[in-house]
């Protein structure tokens, strides 16, 4: 901040000057943006075990783990994945619009095929499309 007289010189000559500042780890551009994106489309509710399991041990959110569903959304759009306390603990893509996410929450994904009559994928929102926040 300029309370060094020969600052630029110590520099320009390879001497260390400055603060070294170390990143926690290398943010995926992806999540980076998810997480900023203000804009929501609806948001599902997860019971304390899907909690713990995207927290705890970063996995993908099963139907199985829903507890509820809110807003109008579409497959692609990104909702807000709350917990039952209502606190909003993470952003994703889901993998299903709103109407056949109610109908699955609460099943395990072996059951999609049989009550929607087709499964596009086996999570309801995969991990690498997901962001913390």
């Amino acid at each position: 901040h300029g309370q060094r007289d020969n600052g630029i010189i110590e520099l320009l000559t390879g001497d260390f000057v400055g603060t070294m500042l170390f990143a926690r780890g290398e943010v995926n551009a992806k999540k980076q943006w998810l997480a900023g994106q203000l804009q929501t489309r609806g948001s599902v509710t997860v019971d304390r075990g899907a909690e713990q399991a995207l927290l705890k041990q970063g996995k993908s959110l099963l139907g199985v783990g829903i507890t509820a569903v809110q807003g109008d959304f579409s497959r692609g759009e990104i909702v807000a994945i709350v917990n039952e306390q209502g606190n909003e603990i993470a952003k994703g893509i889901v993998n299903y619009n709103s109407s056949d996410l109610d109908k699955i929450k609460g099943h395990p994904s072996e059951a999609i095929n049989s009550i929607l009559g087709f499964r596009l994928e086996r999570h309801a929102i995969h991990r690498d499309n997901m962001a913390f926040v």
